[in-house]
């Protein structure tokens, strides 16, 4: 569990790193693409021009989405083992639904219908734990990033503080570079056909924070329908912590470090796929996430799963106005690090309060009130 919560933290809120063999240069620094970057960038002109059409797309947003209704499910696998080849056993897994009602205007109103999570090292049968609720079940809001990875915040046309380099933001050619692949065609009854091409991304060099793979974008609309890729190198977690902190880990008792180091993780694949709803909105289908990570001798696979179910889209509802108190970005920060920080203080001393309470269910129940 340990590594998993290490992989999370150091993809989620590490900025993005230079060369990982260059240990001198500004992590914070990006790079700008210059007129010779971008020229050897492309393969051709028309790999180009659908890097241009899916920037231009990222940005903005289909006006006429105004509302869903939909079913988002979650599946999360932690397996461990130890030694190389060692059989890795079950450590943790977790399944949940929500009903996501979301309107332009209002926000997403969001209802746990069903969670259980199973934990054979620590308890027998499933309980429903309160921390394993805390999951983003939206599938879609304007400005939301449609590529896993990427989707912890908001688009914008700066992403200095983002962990990982988009391959399609601004002066993204310094890092990567684009080729066309494969395109294919669906036509509808009406006579209406729709075309996907492949646009193969790969990075400069072998970074973490950089990733190669494939995304397949609708060649009218821009939309990124799929996509398949990965990191371009392993995250030396230690070695990332280090940088931000050189006393990071001044307070290891020497005898333990054998336990915990190396310390390395990585993503192994995430895949997105989008489906036509409708026959018009490109809407979130499948997002999967499998990787490994290792600390010392032990070693860990996940992987997480969440599928969409849309039952209606821009369907007339009835939602309620959300009240949200007026709050600054720094003062909501400042609010969740002191909420965690409470957490952690009420499990080392071993406090069950009531957030922090489970809820017992037999084997095979997943219903669990709201």
């Amino acid at each position: 569990m340990l590594v998993c919560v290490g992989l999370l933290i150091a993809l989620q809120g590490t900025p993005a790193v230079a060369d990982t063999a260059d240990t001198t240069v500004d992590r914070r620094r990006r790079l700008v693409a210059t007129p010779e970057l971008v020229a050897s960038a492309y393969e051709d002109r028309a790999a180009r021009a659908l890097v241009a059409l899916a920037r231009e797309a990222r940005l903005g947003q289909d006006s006429s989405l105004i509302a869903y209704d939909a079913l988002a499910k979650r599946r999360l696998t932690v397996q461990f083992g130890l030694g190389e080849h060692g059989r890795e056993r079950l450590l943790l897994r977790s399944e949940g639904a929500s009903r996501v009602r979301w309107r332009l205007g209002i926000g997403a109103h969001i209802d746990v219908v069903a969670a259980r999570t199973a934990i054979p090292l620590a308890y027998p049968g499933a309980r429903v734990l309160s921390d394993m609720l805390d999951d983003d079940p939206v599938p879609y809001f304007p400005g939301r990033e449609g590529l896993v990875g990427f989707n912890d915040v908001v688009r914008s046309r700066d992403r200095d503080g983002s962990p990982m380099i988009h391959p399609l933001e601004a002066n993204a050619e310094a890092y990567y570079r684009y080729a066309g692949g494969d395109s294919v065609s669906f036509a509808f009854p009406d006579g209406r056909r729709i075309r996907l091409r492949e646009l193969r991304v790969t990075p400069r060099s072998p970074r973490f924070d950089l990733i190669v793979g494939s995304l397949w974008i609708d060649v009218q609309t821009g939309q990124i329908v799929r996509a398949v890729y990965r990191p371009a190198a392993v995250m030396d977690i230690a070695k990332v912590a280090l940088e931000d902190d050189p006393h990071a880990f001044d307070d290891v008792p020497t005898w333990v470090k054998p336990m915990i180091f190396p310390m390395s993780a990585t993503v192994t694949a995430f895949i997105v796929e989008y489906g036509l709803v409708d026959e018009r909105w490109w809407m979130p289908r499948v997002q999967t996430v499998e990787g490994r990570a290792r600390t010392g001798p032990a070693r860990a696979s996940f992987s997480v799963e969440q599928t969409f179910r849309y039952a209606s889209v821009n369907a007339p509802d009835s939602l309620p106005a959300i009240a949200i108190a007026s709050m600054s970005d720094s003062s909501r920060h400042a609010r969740r690090v002191s909420i965690c920080a409470a957490r952690r203080e009420n499990r080392r001393k071993g406090a069950e309060d009531e957030e922090s309470a489970v809820l017992w269910c037999a084997n095979g129940d997943t219903i669990v009130g709201q």
